[in-house]
């Protein structure tokens, strides 16, 4: 019983890990640099900050806990950085390194900074 509940659970595991046909691959990739514009906050692990960017329609969260220096808790912000494999203790958003951004008014209604 133990070896088909193993077998099982690896299959499904197997199965996750591929990508289904017609899957979307646009997904950003490690190293690519990203826009973002939205509300500079908290994320759930204490000492990590985050960016809620909406661009082209889609809410994202972004990871920008190594912005030197970082701005003020609820700052509206525009900037970008480059993905980051490195997730450190941050385990919310999409993990960004070499961040840059400004303090703005608001963002641009395409969410992207220029």
């Amino acid at each position: 019983m133990k070896i088909s509940t193993c077998c099982t659970a690896a299959s499904l595991l197997a199965m996750l890990a591929v990508p289904a046909a017609g899957a979307d691959n646009t997904a950003p990739k490690i190293g690519q640099r990203i826009d973002f514009c939205g509300e500079a906050g908290p994320l759930m692990e204490k000492g990590c900050m985050g960016v809620r960017s909406v661009t082209n329609g889609q809410r994202t969260i972004y990871n920008i806990t190594t912005a030197k220096p970082q701005p003020a808790m609820g700052d509206m912000i525009q900037g970008h950085g480059k993905i980051s494999a490195d997730m450190g203790i941050c385990m919310q958003g999409i993990p960004l390194d070499h961040v840059t951004w400004k303090k703005v008014a608001a963002c641009p209604a395409s969410g992207k900074a220029k």
